[in-house]
């Protein structure tokens, strides 16, 4: 049992008197606390990691955890919300096992009050009866436990930095670190934090310590696996192995052998020294994969000691986000990573439409943060929606993070509930379905490569064959039975070039016009038809797919030639080839620990978090065409995704009036397709915001992604913007005789990084802001 908080102050104020100069035996120094040194014993003691805490489950955590992020401040700071909300979600009073609203303050803000209560207490005059003294520190615990209990057993302490945060849990709660990995969308990994220092001030000993505590403290025996996130070590594979990206994010906290320094000495000679002082590392030697040197070390495949570097922020004039000059040593065994198979293909889910997609870890983010204020009432079933739901992401997010939500998406487009469906096929495949994928996919690609370069690539026919097929039987050619993977692709490319109305190739350029038509309207009607039900081959459908998103983002690049959509095509096959093989790795793992949908398999790093494939299976689909109102959402079932294609969603919204807990979506925002021209598009947005903030029930939630600014020379129409969005929502409310509610939670500082809007900053085209509103 740890000891109690009183227990503990009057402990860290004791300690620090005598904590004071020995040779002083004046009465007045004898008697006097340190309070500043009594607040960081007190922390040290009550909040960050000690042997103890390490040996607790990681779903009861409480001590120093270090969170890593797949994206910096630079792009997205909705991780940081993500985050505190999942802290909420998670975290309960270790004493009665009741989730209780917890605190969070920075360690600056932390010691800033607690010192300052104590202040408030310590008497001015010196005491100079050593009884009294003892006696006096009684009464200022008692005191500030009756007064303060609140804060000194609710609040965590949270230290952000620009792609990592540092948590620490004081004794009195317990945290599922496990379930804030599996659950999110931008948290990469999460472990022990076991050393943080400014760079130039790391110590040797200290680490030393730190380390000594931890390997007696774990229960294995096994050997631990121990690396710097080093540019030598890393940059040779990455790239070549692995689909995922690490711009603006894990790139940022690599650390480079050659160059840093502990206490004077280089880093590569200490790594030397530390495998010579604890036989249990096994320390990465950088010369063959990563994955494959730590599996054939013999390590334990639960942790992985990592050493990265990372720096505060600060924000600039202009309220952007930039790194700061202070770098500091991290040093954290990682327990869990996040190889979510819809965190890895983020919007490049085979099932796509258009280049409007919102990315899988930014919906996940939004979905986690509106969890953290639903009702959490036995019995009550929340009620998401997302009126534009396209492909499915915010539903599919939303099933599998509330699996007793009633869960409703809307679109005009009829081809919709078929991507949906094929979605949560994909997702839902074992690891043999995915290497029966996998491998022709990379077959076909490798043959596009020869036909390319003039060397062969049987079973590649000449593009103007294909062509001749689109003309004669169009998206005919996908009803047809097909032999093998090449007459599959055949098929798949003929259906693409007759939805573009390509005809020759000296048309060319209709390539380029054919698939922004697309875009724009949507696949045409018979095409549609074919691919909700004439086309029973899923793998077909998923060709057909992947080779349309090939030809919408190399539209450009097919002005002048046709024979450059196999160019375009290879390319997304390439990629995808990729991504599949990382899906297919993410599977193959022996299970580890089972929590809801998700499965902890055996890593290349530590427990790898995936969404269990069988449980992606369980997610159906209803488009049953029947409206949905208030009362006749009873009689719908959980575990559904309901969508329905309406002619208008904001009319089939205004039927739920004040039904829905959280309306969460990505509004169309004319950027990448031309579907309104801007005095409808202005009017759209009006009735938008009219129409769910009368959704929404009381204390009901609305999250929209909206446009900020594009990078692409196109202007953001203002009444699109979050000036014009927050007044229109207000004002919404107020005619509907409502409000908008200002919740009051603490956040560390800087309290803009915690609260919204949140930004979310594309580097190619438009930037978003994400609008939180709650309204009563």
């Amino acid at each position: 049992m740890c000891a109690s908080p009183t227990e503990t102050l009057r402990n860290a104020l004791i300690r620090a008197r005598r904590a004071g100069d020995p040779e002083d035996s004046s009465s007045d120094a004898r008697f006097r606390v340190d309070v500043p040194k009594a607040v960081r014993l007190f922390k040290n003691d009550w909040l960050y990691t000690k042997a103890d805490s390490l040996q607790r489950p990681t779903d009861q955590a409480c001590g120093s955890y270090i969170f890593v992020f797949y994206k910096n401040l630079h792009v997205t700071n909705i991780s940081l919300a993500e985050l505190t909300s999942l802290v909420r979600l998670h975290t309960k009073s270790r004493s009665d096992g009741i989730s209780r609203e917890t605190n969070f303050f920075s360690d600056e803000e932390y010691s800033r009050y607690l010192a300052n209560v104590l202040y408030s207490l310590y008497p001015i005059t010196p005491i100079l009866d050593e009884a009294k003294f003892v006696e006096t520190i009684g009464r200022i615990c008692d005191a500030v436990i009756a007064e303060h209990e609140a804060f000194i057993c609710n609040t965590v302490i949270l230290n952000s930095y620009f792609t990592t945060a540092l948590l620490h849990v004081p004794r009195s709660l317990q945290t599922n670190v496990q379930a804030i990995v599996f659950e999110a969308g931008y948290v990469h990994s999460a472990g022990h934090a076991l050393y943080i220092r400014r760079i130039e001030k790391a110590n040797q000993q200290e680490i030393e310590d730190r380390l000594e505590m931890f390997l007696g403290s774990i229960s294995s025996k096994l050997p631990i696996f121990m690396t710097p996130y080093a540019h030598e070590f890393f940059t040779p594979w990455e790239s070549k192995s692995s689909a995922t990206s690490i711009r603006n994010g894990l790139d940022g906290i690599r650390i480079e052998i050659r160059k840093h320094h502990i206490n004077g000495q280089p880093l590569r000679d200490y790594l030397n020294v530390l495998r010579s002082k604890f036989p249990r590392l096994r320390v990465a030697a950088g010369l063959r994969p990563y994955n494959r040197e730590r599996e054939d070390s013999g390590a334990d495949p639960d942790w992985t000691i990592w050493l990265i570097s990372d720096t505060r922020h600060v924000e600039t004039e202009d309220h952007a986000t930039t790194r700061s000059r202070d770098q500091y040593l991290i040093i954290y065994a990682q327990k869990y990573h996040n190889a979510n198979q819809f965190v890895l293909f983020k919007e490049r889910k085979p099932a796509w439409a258009a280049p409007n997609t919102l990315p899988h870890t930014l919906s996940i983010s939004m979905v986690n943060i509106g969890r953290s204020q639903m009702p959490r009432c036995s019995g009550v079933r929340p009620v998401i929606v997302d009126p534009f739901c396209g492909t499915g992401t915010s539903l599919i997010d939303a099933a599998l993070r509330v699996p007793d939500g009633l869960v409703i998406g809307l679109d005009r487009n009829p081809i919709m509930p078929r991507l949906v469906r094929d979605n949560l096929h994909f997702f839902g495949l074992e690891p043999h379905a995915i290497q029966e994928l996998r491998d022709p996919i990379s077959g076909l690609a490798e043959r596009l490569q020869r036909a390319l370069d003039g060397v062969g690539g049987q079973g590649i026919p000449p593009i103007q064959q294909i062509v001749e097929t689109s003309q004669q039987i169009g998206a005919e050619a996908l009803r047809q039975p097909s032999s093998g993977m090449d007459g599959e692709f055949r098929a798949a490319l003929a259906a693409c070039l007759s939805e573009l109305r390509f005809g020759a190739l000296n048309e060319a350029s209709y390539l380029e016009t054919g698939s922004q038509r697309v875009i724009d309207q949507g696949f045409s009607a018979s095409t549609a038809q074919i691919l909700i039900e004439g086309c029973e081959e899923y793998r077909k459908r998923l060709l057909f797919f992947v080779i349309w998103r090939g030809i919408a983002n190399g539209r450009y690049a097919m002005r002048e030639q046709a024979e450059n959509i196999y160019r375009v095509i290879l390319r997304e096959f390439e990629q995808f080839s990729k991504e599949l093989d990382d899906y297919h790795e993410s599977l193959l793992g022996p299970e580890r620990v089972s929590y809801g949908p998700f499965s902890g398999r055996q890593g290349g790093y530590s427990i790898a978090s995936v969404v269990s494939p069988a449980k992606v299976r369980g997610i159906s689909v209803s488009d049953t065409g029947e409206p949905i109102t208030e009362a006749t959402m009873a009689n719908l079932a959980s575990g559904v995704l309901h969508v329905r294609v309406v002619p208008d969603s904001l009319q089939a919204l205004a039927a739920m009036e004040r039904a829905v807990d959280l309306l969460v979506s990505d509004p169309p925002y004319g950027f990448n397709t031309h579907e309104l021209e801007m005095f409808a598009l202005h009017e759209f947005y009006s009735k938008l915001v009219s129409a769910a903030v009368r959704a929404l029930k009381p204390r009901g939630q609305l999250l929209l992604a909206v446009p900020s600014y594009a990078r692409n020379g196109k202007q953001v129409p203002y009444f699109q913007t979050e000036g014009a969005l927050t007044r229109q929502v207000i004002g919404a409310a107020e005619k509907q005789g409502r409000e908008v509610l200002a919740l009051l939670r603490t956040v560390p500082a800087p309290k803009a990084m915690y609260k919204p809007p949140y930004y979310w900053l594309s580097t190619s085209a438009v930037s978003r802001k994400i609008l939180w509103f709650t309204i009563q």
